[in-house]
């Protein structure tokens, strides 16, 4: 091969020169000889690089510097000009801010955007694409209400001019009617993106052209708020400019409330000293909406409502609103489709989002249909139409006439690359959930099976060539022939096959890689979904009921509301029972080590879920036929998604948490729909039931501004340890509460169960704990107190929300217990007044003291004269009270005093103990009836308590008569130390009982 005699020139230094070259000679080396011929070597290496001329610029390219000649096909006299990569590239905001950055225009764009984005301050710069401003400017941009580009307006012109006749004029009319389409729906199809594989160079954009940044693909823009103001503000304008032109359909009132908020971001409060300012609808509101004076004054008075909110949230309710919007975020591009059973193309709207493909009407913008984008198996574009393939989840394909084929496959291309890139960085979490591990890649045999594992790739260290070891992998003996076809290699499912030079007929050997514990547990999930379905069977059987004869319909009918009450109890205690151990499986399987308990909360679901099938199956039989049917469909959801829930925490499935937390969630759905089926719940239930829900959202969204605050805090580090740190005890905040919210759910149908409360209480306060461990690690992580602001201030947010929570939950309308205000003020009083007059010490603590009791007995005098307007029946007996305590507590002031005036003096101190215990005894007699209805509903939740674990034990000794020895022997201990604990409360309630009725 000869040598090349290449045109070497230099702008920079005004030197052209005739080098010459081996065809093999990689680029880097042509680089380093081209600085040393030209003087240039005190010059930064990196910033230089090898550019091949051309007459057309689309032609010209940077070269690699891993590349030799040859790949390029050099040629003999062929120019190359040695020049500095780096330029400044203008870029333009869509609020008409430029910036400009300094980038390399050797990579393609989709190497420049982490560049533009990161000094711009964007991390998810995947999302971003730039948008050629001189093509939308010569094209009248948006003033002319279309940005479409106008290469492929030439195309399309050039594509309907072909032909000639009757048909080339219908072709022409045609095509002109679907550009007038275009433009009227303005898609954004008709933008000209950059595309990413490509440079700035071949792309024919010069040093003076300034470019655009939009977002491309709507997928984290969820996460977008006030704490991140530069992509608040590019989501915001292009928001507010798809609103005003139309491409996204809204209701009015959603109208008037977006152009009141456009004119609070544009002009500020509302002027109210400008007495001539008029607000013209075309300004603020979508075409439709814009021409009426009515809405012009709505929009006003919505303006002024808003009067001192803050820009960023103007911006953020706005963008918040957008959301809402049944095409937000969604791509258009108007297509052509085929009617069914007609030869006849109609046009039509192709959507694209990071959900799904749809077909969309081109005039309502409804969607006509819709298929997810895990359902689409392939995707064909040609110069004139589209192609879907569906796989199995469709019969045939579905295409369309269009010349955007290309830009429809790059769109969902792009997003199925977002989604798997977020899918790889959340499954290969490193080693013990590592990110920072490196992945090694060794080709293990003949067969071309890849094998990855997990390693540390130090500094000077390099990964090398050689055996790898790996469960589940049998492979080809090192210098024999093999066992499988080709020299292939199975992989065992859940085992570990080992394999040394044996001889064929030698049998393999197996080794089990999960241990006993866990073998136990997988034994013991399998034992429950068989459990599950025979639930499924025993909703089908008979009823078997032995109905006694009765003598009148008197004795019929309360047998009948008896045989409900009993179901229903056993119904709602055995779903209490199971909404409780779901939870518990939610918790202990957080953390990788195996909990014992785990097991035996599932045993728990196993173990009552058949009695609540039989339970339904004979309740039933006395409801209606509508209802009965309703129940045992409810019922029979309920076994599915346990079903659905066993199968997610099962060790072999590997499942990932979202999916265990999505399934708890549906057990606690069902649950409350199997409830509602025996009663509907009162308003005031169906209330409580959303506000618990609500609240537990909540603790969910402050717990996103504190992982927002703490990204902010990581970022300003400088030490890649504490910033790692940080980062990790964000996301363990962020699990936390994502377990809390599933948590929630499952319990909020029996929350008024303690062992759900305590379920709940338990995973609030894991919430509470990843909260402290987040800011321990974000005070370590800071120099300046002053940055931690933020994140306390959403740490007490998160309190804040946790104490809501739980406070609410105990103010279940189901629950008796309930202890009225007046109950905790006179056990106040009377605490204190025992403690008055059993008092030793200094009588400036004694008179303290005298002063709450009279504080706490006024408040009770005010409750009993508040109850007597309340009740009239018992209007008497109140007043008598309320003027009895109101007397007594008239006495303790007056000893008070005395006491006061006349320190350690022992007579006053005796007449105010004296006074305390004459209080004391009135306030004893007053509340009498009060006290007795507080004991008879303690022994009444004790009783509940009692009936509730001999149910369980029941369960639990039915479950055991086909299980191990072992788990007879656990079950029968905790199921007995429960009923121990509770019938000696029973005992204890019963022994008061008994004494007050004395």
């Amino acid at each position: 091969m000869g040598v090349l005699s290449l045109t070497v020139s230099c702008s920079e230094k005004g030197i052209k020169k005739t080098m010459q070259f081996e065809p093999t000679t990689l680029i880097y080396d042509a680089c380093k000889l081209i600085r040393e011929k030209f003087a240039m070597n005190d010059v930064n290496a990196h910033e230089y690089g090898l550019y091949r001329t051309d007459d057309n610029p689309t032609k010209a390219l940077w070269m690699d510097n891993g590349r030799t000649f040859e790949h390029y096909l050099v040629r003999n006299k062929d120019e190359v000009e040695y020049k500095r990569k780096i330029r400044l590239l203008k870029v333009r905001m869509l609020d008409g801010a430029v910036k400009t950055i300094s980038v390399d225009e050797s990579q393609p764009v989709s190497q420049l955007m982490m560049t533009i984005c990161n000094k711009i301050g964007i991390s998810n710069y995947d999302e971003y694409s730039l948008v050629r401003d001189d093509i939308l400017t010569q094209n009248g941009g948006e003033q002319n209400g279309s940005t479409w580009n106008l290469r492929e307006k030439d195309n399309r012109s050039k594509s309907s001019d072909r032909g000639g006749g009757l048909y080339g004029t219908m072709r022409r009319n045609n095509e002109k009617k679907m550009e007038d389409l275009r433009k009227k729906l303005h898609t954004d199809e008709e933008l000209p993106w950059l595309d990413h594989q490509k440079t700035l160079r071949e792309q024919g954009i010069s040093e003076e052209e300034t470019l655009i940044l939009r977002r491309k693909f709507f997928f984290s823009d969820s996460n977008v708020d006030s704490r991140d103001p530069v992509q608040l503000n590019l989501l915001y304008e292009q928001c507010r400019d798809g609103v005003l032109r139309g491409l996204h359909p809204v209701d009015k009132e959603t109208a008037l409330e977006l152009g009141a908020l456009y004119a609070h971001i544009k002009w500020g409060d509302f002027p109210h000293n400008n007495e001539k300012f008029h607000l013209d609808g075309r300004d603020c509101l979508p075409k439709e909406y814009a021409k009426s004076k009515e809405n012009e004054k709505k929009v006003v008075m919505l303006w002024k409502e808003l009067s001192g909110l803050a820009e960023l949230d103007a911006k953020s309710k706005f963008v918040h609103l957008c959301r809402g919007l049944k095409t937000y975020g969604v791509t258009f591009f108007v297509v052509k489709e085929k009617l069914q059973g007609k030869n006849k193309l109609v046009p039509r709207l192709l959507g694209v989002n990071k959900e799904s493909v749809m077909r969309v009407d081109e005039k309502t913008k409804e969607i006509l249909k819709e298929w997810p984008l895990e359902q689409v198996r392939r995707w064909v574009p040609a110069a004139k139409c589209f192609t879907l393939d569906f796989g199995d989840y469709q019969d045939g394909y579905y295409s369309v006439q269009t010349t955007d084929g290309e830009k429809i496959a790059q769109l969902i291309q792009g997003y199925v690359d977002i989604i798997l890139k977020k899918k790889r960085t959340q499954d290969h979490q490193g080693i013990e959930g590592d990110e920072g591990s490196t992945m090694l890649e060794d080709m293990v045999a003949p067969a071309k099976a890849t094998l990855v594992a997990h390693g540390q790739i130090g500094s000077g260290q390099h990964a090398q060539d050689g055996l790898v070891a790996v469960r589940g992998v049998l492979r080809t003996p090192q210098g024999g022939q093999g066992y499988g076809i080709n020299g292939a290699q199975y992989g065992a499912v859940s085992g570990e096959i080992t394999s040394q030079e044996l001889a064929r007929a030698q049998r393999l050997r197996y080794q089990d890689m999960y241990q006993h514990p866990q073998r136990a547990l997988i034994g013991t999930i399998e034992a429950t979904i068989r459990a599950v379905e025979g639930a499924e069977v025993e909703l089908e059987a008979e009823p078997q009921i032995d109905i006694p004869r009765f003598t009148d319909d008197i004795s019929q009918n309360r047998w009948v509301e008896e045989q409900k009450a009993v179901n229903k109890e056993n119904v709602n205690e055995r779903l209490a029972a199971m909404g409780a151990a779901t939870a518990q499986v939610v918790q202990w399987t957080a953390v990788e080590e195996y909990d014992d308990r785990v097991g035996s909360a599932i045993a728990t679901i196993g173990s009552n879920l058949p009695d609540v099938s039989r339970n339904v199956r004979d309740l039933g039989m006395f409801m209606e036929r509508e209802e009965r049917g309703d129940l045992v469909q409810a019922t029979r959801l309920l076994c599915g998604a346990f079903g659905d829930f066993l199968t997610a925490v099962n060790p072999e499935q590997n499942e990932r948490r979202n999916k265990v937390f999505t399934a708890a969630g549906r057990v606690g759905e069902f649950s409350q729909q199997v409830i509602n089926s025996m009663d509907p719940p009162s308003a005031h239930q169906q209330q409580f039931d959303d506000y618990l829900v609500q609240r537990a959202k909540n603790v969910a969204t402050s717990t996103a501004q504190l992982v927002l605050c703490a990204k902010t805090i990581s970022a300003e580090c400088d030490e890649s340890q504490v910033q790692e740190r940080v980062i990790q005890s964000a996301t363990k905040c962020a699990f936390a509460t994502s377990q809390l919210v599933a948590c929630a759910r499952v319990v909020a149908p029996t929350i008024d169960n303690s062992a759900c409360q305590q379920q709940l209480t338990t995973a609030a306060t894991e919430v509470s704990q990843s909260v402290n461990n987040l800011l321990h690690d974000a005070e370590s992580a800071v120099y300046e107190r002053s940055s931690l602001t933020d994140i306390y201030e959403a740490s007490r947010q998160v309190t804040n929300a946790l104490d809501s929570l739980l406070e609410h939950a105990k103010c279940s309308p189901k629950t008796m217990t309930t202890r009225r205000e007046e109950e905790e003020m006179y056990n106040e009083v009377l605490r204190r007044t025992n403690r008055m007059v059993v008092h030793q010490g200094p009588s400036e603590d004694l008179t303290r003291e005298a002063r709450k009791v009279v504080r706490h007995s006024q408040l009770l005098t005010e409750q009993f004269q508040h109850e007597a307007h309340q009740r009239p029946e018992h209007r008497d007996r109140l007043l008598d009270a309320a003027a009895k305590v109101a007397h007594a507590t008239s006495e303790m002031i007056l000893a008070t005093e005395q006491a006061e005036s006349q320190p350690r003096h022992v007579e006053t101190e005796y007449a105010l103990r004296t006074a305390a215990e004459n209080l004391g005894k009135v306030t004893n007699e007053t509340t009498k009836e009060q006290q007795e209805q507080h004991i008879m509903q303690r022994l009444e939740q004790a009783a509940k308590q009692t009936a509730f674990d001999a149910t369980q034990t029941i369960s639990a000794a039915n479950s055991t008569k086909v299980g191990t020895p072992f788990l007879k022997m656990v079950w029968k201990k905790q199921q007995e130390h429960k009923r121990t604990e509770t019938t000696e409360q029973l005992l204890v309630d019963d022994s008061h009982t008994i004494l007050r009725i004395r």
